[in-house]
């Protein structure tokens, strides 16, 4: 049975309007007369097919949440962490399990020697079992999958190094909705089986029905079955005891035995230990739970976790839970014959291994489970569909973080391999110092994809000290950038003094751009490129002087624009509307650099005379001109609608709000409507918060125009380099459209749109949005539902239908990198820089939640609404596309999209040299380029033993699916089937020995690859190799 399934919700919508529901949801549990049926006739057959029941303890333990990760680790974790020991030591037959290796690796480094030894032999006896083995037990929604990876490979190769195991199955029972992308990575890392739990209320009622809990999940692009892995959910609401023995948690509550002094809990009260008087009635009753449970899978085994947030912290609990669950399995194992019955404590791998030797074929899904709903509150359905965009700054910040690791990753593997190879001692001490604040940065993001913490669902002093943790990993990043770029460019024993462009003093701050030059100096700017592909990046300086000219690394003297560098002055102190007059001290200079792949590449940027010929703006405004004596053209914006255009395409402007109204395909002379709107929902109270999105419908505005009560402010900024339009409006929004101009380059065939939104201060229950609406028939001739499209962690592009009954919050999915809508002969294409919400609610529509403020809590643990907003860039680019054929296929981006997304997602590094010599203009890592539709994921430099860097290299590559449909404007690649590379690719300067074909955390070594040319990769796949130098 082969099912592709998105999580939708069975409702019915009445010609009134109002939503019904399924009779059970009130009561908050789907178990009804029919379960119970099929359950005693299960029962009756348990001589034929025993019960088999696992109890696994287990404590879920957030690495930050409603505390920072530190102090979570000094009030609870280690807590935890040391009782484990002393109790498997104590039991022998009692089990445990452990996920998030942040934690454990810092209780690693001061355990005593004697205690590490116990810890690996409770690994051995198969009593304490790693699983996931991941840094965090990352969210799936609104991570990339490159963040998502890379912690998998830290937590993995941490395992490995220290205490020699590999997981075998990954445990994901608290992230808010499952997708694809996270099982996919575990399946590649080698393991074979996984566990979810947050489901929609009902998909629990489905798979229930249905006895498919557990099941394939396989990718939807994947016709063999390589992909695939199992996944076991469980059936019912969370984790806990309560509400995890079956069906009923009025009765679960009683067999949590923790009963601690000073704690006043549910199960504290209710839970009565176990006793010769009343273990036959406490153990028939349990089973009862345990049968019903088991009846909703075929092969009647039982997985039963015993545990909550943070448990096991006292070493009286431990006593607790096992004394009274051994003595009632000893009771049930003892009448065997009567109970038919065999329960005893275990792991993950023990419940597979039974799993697999009872059952042979299961249900296989393709799809995602998004969006979660649950039923808690006053059985009401809740969409979790708020924390996409939850605290964007953030999200914003960790992107950032994430295109400087993977920039650093790389060129610190070339250089400590260059340093080391040419015999540079001097350089590689150097480098390998370098190595462990390199691990602290990746640690840093790592622990950021936390599903309490990328989410924006933590308490503000906890969010604070992830963004410390996130500037810190970047001054990090920043400075190992800095120093391995000048031991490839430097001669022996000298130092270039690097700087990054950009300052951030302190977090929460925006960016802002270093000046680079005084008058009449040389600036050396240095470019560094960590994509493996020919790219034209457009850069942006900021100098002193507007006349100035550039060079490329040849010396030739190259197009670019100088543009104003605008100041806000507001002459009313009460009032938040200013006015917007160009800077007398500082210009931007805007050029197109054409950059090799994989390259370090040196420009210049030189003061010339005042009266020298620049390229200097011409600059429209519908506000106050300024009078100053000004190097810019400056001129009165006409009435009417505004035109940007370069040689691909003609952009239409509303004249008098400033914002997009349509694109016009010069190639086609067709146009596409595609009017921008920004708006606003109100949040219903209490309902809508951190993790939940609900608009309060009763109001009687759909949305409310937040941009109406904005003074307006239109410049309009045009040159050799790019055209742009920028509308102010006051201390809300400043948002700026460019059209770029540059014959022959994929930069003309869309439009870069920036904004900085501001929500702090007067706004409370606001939702923002952006909406594009356009008059592309993104719905089929029988239906009035529209379709869009949105991609999973930056990895693949999942179908989104519109399901009206449940409202504009269970239509809200997430998207880290593209969403589009398409009819027969268009595309419209949203690529994004962060994690947002995102829906295709209305017909020909796109919709982008922007930022949200909420002055109260949900109801789902975090106890704050969300008032620590920051003003926040967003960045987008906006893509038109003709269709060429509608050949069915899975859902991808184009080619372009694809280039025009790493662009975005992966910028080219800007340095600033403020100092010394630098040996070579140009240099090349790569002899030639990836073939177009391969992407160089990761290079990263692994750890030996004792954590310095190794003589190995893991290269992560991947293969993207790009759509046939699409007109592309990018030759085809040139390769054939899998190949990876192009014929005699090798690295400059450094000398592979060789390529071992590896999983995706290299932890399991396949094959051996005799050269580069032997690559071969799959369309849609991710592969790694260890490279040995």
């Amino acid at each position: 049975m082969k099912l592709f399934l998105c999580c939708k919700v069975n409702m019915i919508l009445r010609p009134s309007g109002k939503r019904s529901f399924p009779a059970w949801i009130k009561s908050r549990e789907f178990w009804d007369s029919t379960f119970e049926e099929r359950y005693k006739k299960r029962r009756d057959n348990w001589k034929n097919l025993p019960l088999k029941v696992i109890l696994m303890p287990h404590s879920h333990v957030d690495p930050g949440w409603l505390k920072t990760f530190d102090r979570y680790y000094e009030d609870s974790v280690k807590h935890i962490l040391n009782n484990m020991i002393d109790k498997l030591d104590a039991y022998k037959d009692l089990t445990f399990i452990w996920t998030e290796i942040s934690f454990f690796s810092k209780w690693w480094k001061d355990l005593h020697p004697r205690k590490r030894k116990l810890v690996k032999k409770f690994v051995r006896e198969a009593r304490l079992e790693f699983t996931s083995g991941s840094w965090v037990m990352t969210d799936e929604a609104t991570t990339h999958f490159y963040s998502m990876l890379d912690q998998i490979i830290e937590g993995h190769q941490w395992l490995k190094s220290n205490i020699g195991v590999t997981p075998k199955s990954s445990w994901s029972i608290d992230t808010f909705g499952h997708g694809p992308v996270a099982p996919y990575l575990m399946r590649s890392s080698g393991l074979n089986n996984t566990v979810t739990q947050r489901m929609h209320y009902t998909w629990k009622q489905w798979l229930a029905a249905k006895q498919a809990d557990d099941f394939i999940w396989r990718q939807t692009w994947d016709s063999h079955g390589d992909s695939d892995i199992l996944c076991h959910n469980f059936p019912f609401d969370i984790y806990s005891i309560k509400h995890s023995c079956g069906p009923h948690p009025n009765i679960c509550v009683n067999y949590d035995f923790r009963k601690i002094r000073g704690e006043f809990t549910e199960y504290g009260m209710k839970a009565e230990p176990v006793d010769k008087m009343n273990i036959k009635e406490k153990a028939e009753i349990l089973l009862e739970e345990y049968g019903r449970s088991a009846s909703l899978f075929q092969h009647n085994v039982v997985l039963v976790p015993i545990g909550d947030d943070f448990r096991y912290d006292k070493a009286e609990e431990w006593d607790q839970q096992y004394i009274n669950y051994k003595q009632l399995a000893d009771y049930i194992n003892k009448n065997r014959d009567v109970y038919n019955t065999d329960i005893s404590f275990g792991t993950l791998s023990d419940y597979f291994s039974s799993v697999r030797s009872r059952q042979k074929s299961f249900t296989t899904i393709q799809g995602d489970f998004f969006v979660y709903s649950d039923i808690f509150t006053d059985g009401i359905p809740a969409y979790w569909s708020g924390y996409f965009t939850t605290r964007p700054y953030w999200k914003a910040m960790t992107r950032e973080v994430e295109a400087n690791l993977r920039a650093v990753e790389i060129l610190y593997s070339f250089a400590s391999q260059r340093a080391r190879q040419t015999g540079s001692h001097f350089w590689s001490r150097i480098l390998d110092k370098e190595y462990t604040s390199l691990s602290s940065a990746r640690q840093n993001l790592g622990l950021f994809q936390h599903h309490d913490a990328i989410t924006g669902t933590s308490k503000e002093n906890v969010m604070l000290d992830y963004g410390q943790k996130l500037l810190t990993s970047l001054k990090i990043t920043d400075n190992v950038l800095n120093i391995a770029a000048s031991s490839l460019l430097s001669r022996e024993g000298q130092f270039i003094d690097l700087t990054s462009d950009i300052e951030r003093q302190s977090f929460g701050d925006s960016p802002v751009r270093i000046r680079v030059n005084e008058q009449g100096r040389k600036a050396r700017v240095l470019l560094y490129n960590s994509d493996p592909h020919f790219r034209e990046e457009v850069i942006k300086v900021k100098t002193s002087s507007p006349y100035v000219l550039v060079k490329d690394p040849t010396g030739t003297v190259i197009t670019h624009q100088i543009n104003p560098v605008w100041t806000l002055v507001n002459d009313n102190a009460h009032s938040e509307h200013g006015e917007l007059f160009y800077s007398k001290n500082n210009f931007e200079v805007v050029f197109i650099a054409n950059l090799d792949p994989l390259s370090l590449a040196l420009y210049e940027v030189i003061g010339q005379a005042e009266s020298s010929n620049t390229a200097i703006a011409t600059v429209y405004k519908n506000g106050k001109l300024d009078n100053r004596n000004v190097p810019f053209d400056q001129q009165k914006v006409k009435e009417g609608d505004i035109q940007l255009e370069n040689n691909k395409m003609k952009v239409r402007f509303d004249g008098r709000s400033g914002l997009m109204r349509s694109i016009t395909l010069k190639s086609t002379g067709r146009t596409t409507e595609c009017q921008l709107v920004f708006g606003a929902y109100q949040s219903t109270q209490f309902r809508s918060g951190s993790y939940l999105f609900k608009p309060d419908v009763s109001t009687d505005k759909p949305y409310i125009d937040i941009l109406n009560d904005q003074k307006k402010e239109i410049i309009i900024v045009t040159g050799p380099v790019q055209s742009e339009v920028t509308v102010l409006y006051g201390s809300l929004l400043i948002i700026s459209f460019v059209v770029y101009h540059k014959p022959g380059s994929i930069l003309e065939s869309g439009v870069h749109i920036e904004h900085f939104l501001d929500i702090s201060g007067k706004y409370r229950e606001t939702e923002v949005f952006m909406r594009f609406l356009t008059d592309i028939q993104n719905y089929k001739q029988k239906s009035d539902n529209p379709v869009f499209f949105a991609d999973i962690n930056g990895f693949q592009i999942i179908e989104r239908k519109k399901h009206a009954q449940a409202g504009i919050e269970g239509n809200y999915y997430p998207i880290t990198s593209a969403a589009y809508i398409e009819d027969s002969s268009r595309r419209f294409t949203v690529l994004v820089s962060r994690a947002h919400g995102s829906t295709g609610f209305y017909k020909g529509g796109v919709e982008v939640m922007l930022d949200r403020r909420m002055m109260y809590d949900d109801g789902r643990g975090m106890g704050e609404g969300v008032v620590d907003n920051k003003n926040t860039l967003s960045k987008f680019w906006i893509v038109l596309e003709d269709k060429v054929q509608t050949k069915d296929e899975i859902p991808k981006l184009s080619l372009l999209s694809h280039r025009l997304s790493n662009a975005l997602l992966y910028p080219t590094k800007l340095f600033l040299v403020e100092d010394g010599e630098v040996a070579h203009k140009r240099l090349n890592l790569i002899t030639k380029p990836l073939p177009c539709d391969v992407n160089m994921v990761n290079l990263k430099t692994l750890a030996d033993e004792y954590e310095v860097p190794s003589q190995e290299a893991l290269l992560v590559l991947h293969k993207i699916g790009y759509s046939c449909n699409i007109e592309s404007v990018i030759d085809k690649c040139a390769v054939n089937n899998n190949e990876t590379f192009y014929s005699s690719t090798e690295f400059n300067g450094i000398y592979v020995s060789e390529i071992l074909k590896t999983s995706l955390s290299g932890l399991h070594d396949n094959e051996l690859i005799k050269s580069f040319d032997k690559v071969q990769v799959p369309p849609m796949e991710l592969r790694a190799y260890k490279l040995r130098y």
